[in-house]
């Protein structure tokens, strides 16, 4: 593999805090998701086969919220995952990584038809909203994974 490829990850451990009228879903609570850290941090470090990887923790209003990629001196991304189940979450990652976005970049989203498929709700929403707002940026379906879950690969027109 190539050792200047790095992985980052943006987790605040602590569910979702406070959710938007917008988000509501009777799974989601504001604890869903409260995880150890300590015990995520060690899976991570004894599967990452030493691939270098930085762990950004906090609810992503404080960490990426009108920041760039570059703040945290990423250049380009190869793979984007969006697991934040929330439109609000989804649109601050996406907002956030546009930067760093290439041709070939595949984004990941873990839970593109929640919320019984309404269409302005959750990550989907989120994803069509940002598409319309960069119309330069072309994504292609590249494959369904899971239950619900759909990757794109990313295309800039110049």
């Amino acid at each position: 593999g190539d050792s200047k490829c790095e992985f980052f990850g943006f987790d605040s451990f602590k569910g979702f805090g406070k959710i938007k009228s917008d988000d509501i879903h009777p799974f989601f609570k504001n604890e869903t998701f409260i995880v150890n850290k300590e015990k995520i941090l060690k899976n991570i470090k004894k599967n990452s086969l030493g691939q270098k990887f930085k762990i950004i923790d906090g609810f992503f209003q404080e960490t990426i919220k009108n920041k760039v990629p570059e703040n945290f001196n990423i250049k380009k991304a190869r793979v984007i995952m969006i697991d934040c189940d929330l439109k609000e979450s989804a649109k601050l990652a996406l907002e956030f990584i546009r930067p760093s976005i290439q041709n070939g970049t595949i984004i990941l989203f873990d839970d593109y038809i929640f919320y019984k498929g309404d269409p302005n709700k959750g990550e989907y929403s989120a994803f069509e909203e940002f598409k319309k707002k960069y119309p330069n940026i072309f994504f292609r379906r590249a494959f369904d994974y899971g239950y619900g879950s759909r990757a794109f690969i990313a295309y800039i027109n110049k």
